[in-house]
């Protein structure tokens, strides 16, 4: 859902949430889904995996990453729940 004031003249739209490119919101922009890939990469990013939040806004996207950290944890609780399935 998204949700906009009337004289809100440039509204902000959540097109990653949580690493998961919002292929609706793709479309109420009218963008198609290599423009995200294009416009991270000019930011030095190949996947969404390391997108926290981006939102579009004023035609550009604006990324907040996950911390390194977090993807650290990420990773050896995965690699521990992998180990501990055995």
């Amino acid at each position: 859902m998204i949700i906009t004031h009337e004289e809100e003249e440039n509204p902000k739209f959540p097109l990653i949430t949580d690493r998961q490119l919002q292929t609706d919101i793709l479309h109420v922009i009218g963008r198609d889904e290599k423009w995200p890939l294009k416009e991270m990469k000019k930011q030095g990013l190949k996947a969404y995996s390391y997108v926290f939040f981006g939102e579009y806004a004023d035609g550009k996207l604006n990324l907040r990453l996950i911390s390194k950290n977090y993807v650290k944890f990420k990773y050896y609780q995965s690699i521990f729940c992998f180990t501990a399935a055995k």
